[in-house]
């Protein structure tokens, strides 16, 4: 059964929440350090604490061209918990003083502004979440508002479409936009067999919402939607489901 029977690979997703912390520059070698020792001796600990809370984490590291970014994504009962419940006291300080010293975030105040808001949910309650596609993209302060308005565009007259076009290739997408205390952030998490796969082929319908959808991709972000990310995939770097160690 594993640690999670509802979260199994045929089980529908639950509630997912998908956050951003670029790490600070220069503090990349003390993230690593920081990665080591949760995987190593904090990971029981640790793994258990989520288990408690009937969440699973998944914790990815991209790199992009402003800042290495973190992308830690929960899914569960209440997977807000997450970030005010860190178990006993040694290892919630100890957690916070790491993220405070690598992402300039002091979780002791709590989070710098409200939880990333989900903007967009292609849905399909079938879909698999055994594997995660998530990337995290800056949305150019120039083009906030144009992103807005994309939000409200494909929520509104292209939401059918959006709907199909996804479940066609079998994946769940979900949008959320993180407001960070200097920028804006748009974090996509696919979930499906092949998401990745899936993400490649975003572009290659010939119908009038995915030219629309790509055109818009490529006006406020400048890269090709399904050929292109802003920096380099996310890498799943630890689970609390399965220990890894892969940095």
């Amino acid at each position: 059964m594993g640690l999670f029977p509802q979260l199994k690979k045929e089980a529908i997703m639950s509630k997912m929440i998908a956050t951003a912390f670029p790490i600070i520059k220069g503090k990349e070698s003390d993230w690593r350090t920081f990665h080591r020792e949760v995987q190593t001796g904090k990971y029981k600990e640790y793994q258990e604490l989520r288990k408690k809370q009937n969440i699973r984490e998944r914790v990815y590291l991209q790199k992009t061209p402003i800042a290495d970014f973190v992308i830690v994504v929960d899914e569960g009962d209440n997977p807000e918990q997450a970030f005010k419940d860190f178990g006993s006291e040694s290892l919630k300080n100890w957690f916070f003083e790491n993220i405070k010293n690598i992402h300039g975030v002091d979780l002791s105040q709590g989070m710098p502004g409200p939880l990333p808001e989900l903007q967009l949910d292609s849905g399909g309650d079938n879909i698999s979440t055994a594997n995660l596609y998530p990337y995290v993209t800056l949305i150019p302060k120039e083009k906030e508002h144009e992103w807005q308005e994309f939000m409200n565009e494909v929520n509104g007259r292209w939401k059918n479409d959006y709907q199909q076009t996804r479940q066609k290739q079998n994946v769940r997408s979900k949008v959320y936009l993180q407001k960070l205390p200097d920028k804006q952030v748009a974090i996509v998490v696919m979930a499906g067999e092949n998401p990745g796969q899936a993400y490649r082929t975003l572009a290659q319908g010939n119908d009038d919402f995915t030219r629309w959808f790509a055109g818009k991709v490529k006006s406020m972000f400048n890269y090709e939607m399904g050929r292109e990310l802003w920096g380099s995939d996310a890498e799943l770097v630890l689970d609390s489901q399965k220990q890894m160690v892969t940095v």
